[in-house]
């Protein structure tokens, strides 16, 4: 009898062990059993969708377009509970060089802020190793002003090591650093030619370009699932936009020159097609033409855009630019000066596809050059939206002027 109490004792014990084992097991390895979805981050309220004008048009406008597809955008979202499984990934970049990555890829350095945002917007943010200087003027987490500057010192990049550095045009002007990092084996994944030519007129718009390049880096930071809840998102107006100037002739397209950098230097390709407008420079033989005034005044552009950078997002930035092209005597009898279209946007809003928050410059442009086919939509909303669904918070100051 007492064998046989001493076994059972033995038997009872083994058993609790067991279960208790398992228990922990289950809390170390959440994937061994049934476990929720991560909490999400915050996400926006609905947009307002209808902000009309006292006089909104009857004969053009379209139906009011539903709510924008909202889902939240995860923070280091090629985290798991183990190492995720690497991969090649082989993309052809901006100058037609092949770049292989083992993917995802830890650490990275960005050249340009329009990348830099990027990587934020797929939620990568703690994959930056180094970046550069200007990055902090862009919407994007407080913890990008934590990320060492490197700019184009070779010596300062090669010290940390990244797996990839992503730049725009920049880098192909600085041909000497460019060989230098790719002699050290580190991938260069360049967005555009410094010497690119003029393109022929397309469909693409700056959300393709931003979209189509979000997803490719996606696929370098394992964080595709983000990417597609960003395209989502965007696409979502793109498409409103494209249906509502599809039946507009050319002559009920106003023209339109964008002006940046220095007095009447334009761009070819600036997308004024893809929101129902010609551009006072279609023509031009060079991709950046800076055109004569005279030029500009026989043109007689009904809409002017600047674009600036401002980097405390002050309005008064825009209110001084506005002025300085408002009283330029030889302006004063085109169209968009004698009926107060001169419109100012930053960058950050719109950086001609290399960008994240393309969606909201583009919107702009779409509604200073037909107000009456996007009364119901209000840009701003948008803005607010989008730095809702990325980072949680709305983007404070200023990006266009006038705000109405």
């Amino acid at each position: 009898m007492k064998k046989l109490t001493i076994a059972l004792v033995i038997i009872l014990i083994a058993a609790v062990v067991s279960v208790s084992t398992y228990g922990t097991y289950t809390f170390l390895n959440p994937s061994s059993a049934s476990s929720p979805s991560p909490e999400p981050s915050p996400t926006a309220s609905q947009m307002p969708t209808s902000t009309p004008s006292p006089e909104p048009s009857t004969s053009t406008l379209t139906q009011a377009p539903s709510s924008s597809p909202i889902e939240t955008v995860t923070q280091g979202a090629s985290s798991s509970p183990s190492s995720p499984q690497k991969k090649t990934v082989a993309v052809v970049d901006g100058l037609g060089v092949n770049v292989t990555v083992e993917a995802p890829v830890e650490r990275v350095i960005t050249l340009d802020p329009g990348l830099t945002e990027i990587v934020c917007v797929l939620g990568c943010e703690s994959k930056l190793v180094g970046r550069e200087s200007t990055s902090t003027m862009i919407v994007r987490p407080p913890s990008i002003e934590d990320v060492p500057v490197v700019d184009y010192n070779v010596e300062a990049i090669l010290e940390l090591e990244p797996d990839l550095i992503i730049s725009g045009a920049a880098l192909d002007y600085y041909r000497d650093k460019y060989e230098q990092l790719q002699a050290a084996g580190i991938p260069v994944f360049v967005t555009d030619s410094a010497s690119a030519e003029p393109s022929p007129f397309s469909n693409e718009t700056v959300i393709d370009r931003s979209c189509d390049l979000v997803t490719t880096l996606s696929k370098f930071l394992g964080a595709e699932e983000n990417a597609t809840k960003y395209v989502n998102f965007c696409q979502h107006y793109n498409d409103l936009v494209r249906d509502r100037i599809a039946n507009l002739t050319r002559d009920q397209m106003p023209v339109v020159m964008l002006e940046w950098a220095q007095p009447y230097m334009t761009s070819v390709i600036s997308y004024q097609q893809s929101v129902g407008a010609i551009n006072i420079a279609e023509n031009q033989t060079v991709t950046y033409p800076v055109l004569s005034a005279e030029f500009v005044v026989s043109a007689n552009p009904d809409i002017i855009i600047e674009a600036i950078t401002s980097p405390t997002h002050n309005e008064t930035d825009f209110i001084v630019m506005s002025d300085s092209i408002l009283n330029r005597p030889e302006l004063s009898d085109v169209n968009a000066v004698k009926n107060g279209k001169v419109y100012i946007y930053d960058y950050v809003v719109m950086r001609e596809g290399v960008g994240g928050h393309e969606v909201v410059g583009f919107l702009y442009w779409a509604k200073w050059c037909h107000p009456e086919l996007f009364a119901d939509i209000d840009p701003a909303a948008v803005n607010s939206e989008l730095n809702q669904l990325l980072f949680g918070r709305d983007a404070q100051g200023t990006y266009v002027y006038p705000q109405g």
